[in-house]
């Protein structure tokens, strides 16, 4: 079972890892040219516990784009899904548009988009417990 998803599997994660590894990069950048950084340094902390300060300041924008890429996800699976002959929600949407089956493809529709925004609604739960400045 687990060598008929590796492939599938793979396809569909590269883009959004690739994304979301950029920004993840970008993210520690800013972060590390902050100036508390330097007072961390100054005060003779060990690297390990500045980038785990780092770390836990770029966690919110990570947090952010893996949920957004997460949703994304979901549209992009309909063609890995029909690529690789793979049952599931993106294939019967992409049968159902083919064949116009209206209520199927607005059924199929509503359930990515009501997917997307509980994912977004959970993402945003984990950062308001994240960073304690949303919390207000």
């Amino acid at each position: 079972m687990a060598q008929h998803i590796l492939l599938p599997g793979v396809t569909a994660a590269l883009v959004p890892m690739g994304i979301i590894a950029r920004m993840f990069r970008s993210s520690l950048l800013d972060v590390l040219s902050q100036d508390f950084v330097v007072a961390l340094r100054g005060h003779g902390l060990p690297p390990r516990t500045v980038l785990l300060h780092v770390f836990h300041n770029s966690l919110p924008s990570l947090l952010t784009i893996s949920g957004l890429q997460v949703g994304y996800l979901l549209g992009g699976v309909v063609f890995v899904e029909t690529v690789f002959t793979w049952p599931g929600l993106g294939l019967l949407i992409f049968t159902s548009i083919s064949e116009r089956d209206l209520p199927v493809i607005e059924a199929g529709v509503l359930i990515s988009a009501f997917a997307f925004v509980l994912i977004n609604l959970a993402v945003d739960t984990a950062h308001a417990a994240i960073d304690p400045r949303v919390r207000a």
